[in-house]
């Protein structure tokens, strides 16, 4: 990424070059990629690397016609990753089965994170989705919705499940050790 570079706010143009690589990259005739068959790219969503110095990227749900879109959530089976600012592919995904990703919208991140620390809305960021290596996020496809409340020194993240936390967990035992305690929780 060049120093000064803008990030690219056409939503159309990511959205070709989302096409332009599913057909330039030959997916469709790839093996285990069959999710893009009969789908057309969907409304990108911009996701940023929390790490330092990280980059942004879009991610470009391709939406089969006979799914239909939830109000909470898209659910895709394919998606493509565009360099938010080259606008250049970088990375594909296929889901088979019952399988799907699901990416809320940012207005149900917000409410389950007002739900989890209650905020008037006018001390509260906008919810901005982000990707940072953890548990919850293996992978660049699945970032969550980071919610800053700046006057609690606060911030919450909202995972793909509806799962509120207030921090990331830092291994697979400490995301299983917390999904325990939730679950006796319930249970008592």
């Amino acid at each position: 990424m060049a120093v000064g570079a803008r990030i690219i706010r056409n939503l159309d143009l990511i959205r070709e070059r989302a096409a332009e690589a599913v057909s330039e990259r030959g997916l469709l005739e790839r093996r285990g990629m069959d999710a893009f068959e009969d789908a057309v790219p969907g409304e990108p969503i911009l996701a940023r690397v929390r790490a330092r110095g990280g980059r942004s990227y879009y991610i470009v749900p391709f939406e089969r016609r006979r799914l239909q879109r939830a109000r909470t959530e898209v659910a895709v089976q394919a998606a493509v990753i565009v360099n938010a600012y080259k606008g250049v592919y970088e990375q594909a995904i296929s889901l088979t089965g019952d399988c799907f990703l699901r990416y809320l919208r940012a207005e149900v991140a917000l409410k389950l994170a007002l739900k989890e620390i209650p905020e008037p809305l006018k001390y509260v960021n906008a919810p901005r989705l982000v990707f940072e290596p953890s548990a919850e996020t293996p992978n660049r496809f699945l970032p969550v919705w980071q919610v800053i409340m700046p006057r609690r020194r606060a911030q919450v993240f909202v995972t793909p499940t509806h799962e509120v936390v207030r921090r990331l967990a830092a291994t697979e035992d400490e995301f299983y050790d917390r999904a325990r305690r939730r679950l006796f929780r319930r249970t008592r």
